[in-house]
């Protein structure tokens, strides 16, 4: 990965040079090698990378006359795109950047249409005095920008862009975020800066801004209208298969280093796992995660705590080096590494920690690759009842009865799971909230939460953004992939470990392929994911594609998050006047006085002391990112 910085000053009285380099030094832990610096007009741009690439160009004109470029990408169609520029276009020796820079300065815009990788980069254009940024369609290579009157700064990580300017953690994004509110929005957790999303091309004037997907996909699958309107179960087996070794495939390090795997008892790693030893000549280790210790208390019904066991049925069948991570760092000394490094406040502490464990024990291993499947259920192996809510949109009654009355002849499900899954996205959120609360035992947000009151009512008076997908199952798989935005992740990983973490499940030709996908491939005769069965049948094990079981992540949280600790923890964080202002410091000390020493994975339990943690993780973030104690 590379780590990007550049500057726009209109006013042109600015050393661009010399802020670039202070928010690429800002960003040092992100990447390593050299660093390139190119100017054109009032641009400035900078990259750290082992290869680092800036150029630019326009037909008949000399090579600086109008385009500034600078990316940190990797392309996973080089030759295609190699043969749409044609022979002469680009040096022999051209790498990716070279080739992406060569498709902007032939199609503009458009060449984002067909380009397949990750990417993040930023476009000068010297005519139009116009800034371009864009980000892949799943947005594994983050980019941040601010802008004032005169200036626009961008960089990889908002780090870059306080290096040069004051920006304060938000109140008001860190509140909504706390709350569970949608992350649809262009902003992040620091005034003043505002992220690219996922799939979306900004352009910015001296007069304003732009912004819009460019990543636009095809969703949902067509009505059928006749005997040939969609492929035979055959061709869709073999479409899946090829797209999955496709995207494993171009993933793989071509040094022949070892490539390691995060392996599960889901289908998503497991598929991933396979496939790279399917295709891979080097060694390949699979890292599993399992609870240091067997005494975890009753477990929420159909869940399992330790996933070693399944995982070991697939790294056994394919001959791979099975790792069992049990142990991690001291908690809180993740969350503040990483709060660090994500320049977020961490809300997933207890299954970082053991990612983080995971990254370690690769890189020790020798691997440079860490392969994931973590987008897998919004793509390749999506389905389950909520297709149900497919046949209702569009009133195909009889076909929605038959598969309802398919799926309730099933031990693991009720018909108010059938009835929820196809009726809950016409119920207001109170609604749905009190069903969770009635049959999940899951308690409310409000009663969870450690976000002070203020702060509780004013984001209970202002209306959480709905996804415009929520009638859609398809639509709403695309806001979910779309809200993922691993980006920062990413970059945490290459930081952290010198690793690269990459996921397949989230290759574009992939997900645009689910994306269209009839629904009786995602849901058929009361069975949960028909098509993903029958592909997978010839690399993952029956007994995994089998399971009546889901794993449980973390559910030895309570050997790792301890009362005393957290006290601590909260005796720290609770000087800082921005923490006293977001957080309701009484009522922490409430939850951490009535520590439980029983029942530690049932909903409230786990709900409680998750938000416990989370508001302690934030606590920590507020510490290291805004001013002194008050």
């Amino acid at each position: 990965m590379s780590a990007l910085a550049g500057i726009l000053d209109y006013s042109e009285d600015a050393d661009g040079g010399q802020l670039c380099r202070r928010m690429l030094d800002a960003q040092a832990s992100y990447a390593s090698g050299l660093i390139a610096l190119g100017e054109l007009g009032a641009a400035s741009f900078a990259a750290l990378s082992r290869k680092p690439h800036l150029g630019g160009g326009d037909a008949g004109r000399p090579p600086s006359a109008r385009w500034l470029i600078v990316a940190d990408v990797r392309l996973d169609n080089r030759q295609e795109l190699i043969s749409r520029l044609g022979p002469g276009s680009l040096p022999p020796d051209a790498d990716d950047a070279a080739i992406l820079l060569a498709a902007w300065t032939r199609w503009k815009a458009s060449a984002l249409d067909f380009i397949v990788g990750e990417y993040a980069f930023a476009i000068y254009d010297h005519d139009d005095r116009a800034l371009i940024l864009a980000r892949d369609c799943s947005g594994d290579r983050p980019l941040f920008y601010a802008r004032t009157r005169d200036r626009i700064a961008f960089a990889s990580m908002p780090g870059g862009l306080r290096a040069i300017a004051a920006h304060a953690p938000s109140q008001a994004a860190i509140a909504a975020q706390l709350a569970g509110h949608p992350t649809d929005d262009d902003g992040s957790v620091f005034t003043g800066i505002e992220r690219v999303r996922p799939g979306e091309l900004v352009q910015l004037t001296p007069s304003g801004s732009k912004r819009a997907y460019h990543w636009q996909p095809l969703i949902g699958a067509p009505e059928p209208s006749g005997p040939d309107a969609r492929l035979s179960d055959a061709d869709y087996v073999d479409r899946y298969r090829h797209l999955l070794d496709q995207a494993v495939a171009c993933r793989l390090p071509s040094d022949g280093s070892p490539v390691a795997s995060q392996l599960s008892s889901g289908w998503d790693s497991n598929a991933v796992t396979a496939t790279a030893a399917r295709l891979y000549r080097g060694s390949v280790i699979a890292f599993t995660a399992a609870p240091a210790d067997q005494q975890l208390g009753p477990l929420p019904r159909g869940r399992i705590a330790d996933e070693s066991a399944f995982a070991a049925i697939t790294a056994e069948s394919h001959a791979i080096d099975h790792v069992i991570v049990r142990e991690t760092m001291p908690l809180f000394d993740v969350v503040r590494r990483q709060s660090a490094l994500l320049q977020t406040p961490v809300t997933s502490a207890f299954n970082l920690a053991w990612w983080e464990a995971i990254r370690t024990r690769a890189r020790d291993r020798g691997a440079t690759h860490l392969l994931t499947g973590e987008l897998g259920n919004y793509t390749l192996n999506a389905g389950g009842l909520r297709t149900l809510a497919e046949y209702v949109r569009r009133a195909t009654w009889r076909t929605w009865w038959n598969e309802a009355r398919a799926a309730a002849r099933r031990p693991d499900v009720r018909w108010r799971g059938i009835m929820v899954n196809s009726f809950g996205h016409l119920l207001p959120s109170p609604a749905m909230g009190a069903l969770r609360a009635q049959f999940l035992g899951m308690p409310a947000k409000d009663a969870t939460s450690f976000l002070r009151t203020e702060w509780r009512d004013q984001l209970g008076r202002d209306p959480v953004p709905q996804a415009q997908s929520s009638a859609d199952p398809y639509l709403a798989r695309l806001a979910a992939i779309r809200r993922s935005d691993p980006g920062v992740v990413r970059k945490s990983a290459s930081a952290q470990a010198g690793i690269a973490e990459l996921d397949p499940t989230a290759d574009r030709r992939l997900i645009e392929f689910s994306l269209t996908l009839p629904p009786e491939q995602l849901f058929r005769g009361g069975q949960s994911r028909p098509l993903a069965r029958a592909a997978l049948a010839d690399r993952v094990p029956a007994a995994i594609l089998d399971m009546q079981v889901r794993g449980l992540q973390g559910a030895d949280w309570f050997l790792h998050f301890r009362a005393a600790e957290a006290q601590e923890v909260l005796e720290e964080i609770e000087p800082h006047a921005a923490v006293r202002d977001l957080l309701d410091i009484p009522r922490m000390k409430r939850a951490i006085e009535a520590w439980p020493d029983r029942d530690w994975n049932s909903e409230h339990h786990v709900a409680t002391y998750g938000e416990l943690m989370s508001a302690l993780a934030t606590g920590i973030f507020l510490t290291q990112f805004s001013s002194q104690p008050a």
